[in-house]
């Protein structure tokens, strides 16, 4: 499950930091702006600029790390909320009392996010994730985030932390970009006067 990093709860994360498996070493606004240069390459580079036309390859190998032993977040989106709360056959306000905290977000504003144990694992991992079939779209996208896929050194160096990256089955240019899409448009619920209650 692809966590972006918090540090320690609500500290700010080190930039200057090696990347740490699938916690992104970017603040949200610095995701962003790869996001922006990604669209960017889709705009102005020639498919044989962007150095996973022909595709990438990988396949989870279940080492669970990128759930569990570090901070991070795995931020709700609308869809992601009401899929996790199907799953659990809850309402939202009990789910969001239950499983969620508010987080500062880049924007000066808070957004929904899982919890996390004390140990830092996902509030949802036990000897495996325990929604996978309901997981936010954030976990089901890794590793094919705008920030690793910068160029091929964000890709090689995430490769170096994350067993699955060069294994497995291909990934066509089509379904990366896909995937990019999604998380472009899965935008974290922002917390707001009608949701304060929830918590």
């Amino acid at each position: 499950m692809g966590r972006f990093p918090s540090g320690q709860r609500g500290q700010t994360v080190n930039l200057l930091a090696p990347p740490s498996k699938v916690r992104i070493l970017l603040s949200p606004k610095g995701a962003n702006a790869y996001a922006f240069s990604t669209l960017f390459l889709y705009l102005v580079c020639p498919m044989s600029e962007i150095f996973y036309a022909d595709g990438l390859h990988f396949e989870c190998q279940q080492c669970s790390h990128c759930c569990r032993h570090e901070p991070g977040f795995v931020y709700l989106s609308t869809a992601d909320l009401s899929n996790l709360c199907r799953y659990f056959n809850m309402n939202e306000s009990a789910f969001i009392k239950q499983y969620c905290r508010w987080v500062p977000y880049y924007d000066n504003t808070e957004v929904l996010c899982l919890l996390e144990k004390t140990d830092y694992d996902c509030i949802f991992w036990n000897k495996g994730c325990t929604v996978y079939q309901a997981r936010p779209l954030q976990c089901s996208t890794y590793p094919f985030w705008d920030h690793i896929l910068v160029n091929k050194r964000t890709w090689e160096s995430e490769r170096a932390e994350c067993p699955g990256i060069g294994k497995g089955g291909l990934h066509s240019f089509s379904e990366i970009k896909q995937k990019l899409l999604l998380n472009e448009k899965n935008e974290p619920i922002h917390r707001v006067s009608s949701l304060k209650e929830f918590c």
